[in-house]
C-alpha cells in the first residue's frame, strides 16, 4: 500500500484541509514560540535557534505594536501587553504541534479529527458500524498518542481488525 505521508494526496488535499490548525515551523530551526491573544484567540508561532533573544524581542514587541508588522496587526490588534501568553518549546517534534500548538483539547480533537477523516479517504475505508464505534471510542480516548505516526498505527490497527 502506497505511503500516506508520501501520498499525493496527502501533499495535495490532506495539507490543504489543515492549513488552518496546523502552525509550520520554519525549516532548520529548533525551537518555537507560540504567541497567543487572550482577546482575539489567534496565534502565530514564532521559530528560532536562540530562544532567550526570540523571547525578548516578542516581550519587547507585545509592548509596542507601533512595530508590528501587517500579520500582527491582522492578528493581535486590540490587544494590550499584559493579555498576551508567549509559550516556548525548546525542541520541536510532531508531540509538540500536536500538543503543544493545540492546547485546548477540542482544537486537538478537531486536529485529529480531520487527520482522520483524511486518512480514512486516502484508504477509501467506508467502514461498518464496528469500525466506526471503535475509530469515534479511540478519538475519545486518545490512548497512546503521541506523535501523528501512532495515529496512524492505530487506526491500521482498528481498520485491519
Amino acid at each position: 500500500m502506497e505511503d500516506f505521508f508520501n501520498s499525493n494526496f496527502f501533499q495535495e488535499q490532506f495539507i490543504e484541509d489543515l492549513k488552518e490548525t496546523l502552525h509550520e515551523l520554519t525549516p532548520g530551526y529548533h525551537h518555537g514560540i507560540r504567541v497567543e491573544s487572550k482577546v482575539t484567540g489567534n496565534v502565530w508561532i514564532s521559530s528560532t535557534n536562540n530562544l532567550t533573544q526570540r523571547l525578548q524581542r516578542l516581550n519587547y514587541l507585545t509592548n509596542h505594536p507601533e512595530q508590528w508588522t501587517g500579520i500582527w496587526h491582522e492578528l493581535f490588534d486590540g490587544t494590550e501587553s499584559d493579555q498576551f501568553k508567549i509559550e516556548e518549546f525548546p525542541e520541536i517534534s510532531t508531540f509538540m504541534l500536536v500538543e503543544g500548538c493545540f492546547q485546548v483539547s477540542e482544537e486537538k480533537r478537531k486536529f485529529l479529527r480531520t487527520l482522520t477523516r483524511n486518512y480514512l479517504i486516502f484508504r477509501e475505508r467506508k467502514d461498518d458500524q464496528n469500525s466506526k464505534e471503535a475509530i469515534k471510542q479511540f478519538l475519545k480516548d486518545l490512548t497512546g498518542v503521541t506523535s501523528i505516526s501512532t495515529l496512524i498505527e492505530q487506526l491500521d490497527q482498528i481498520l485491519d481488525a
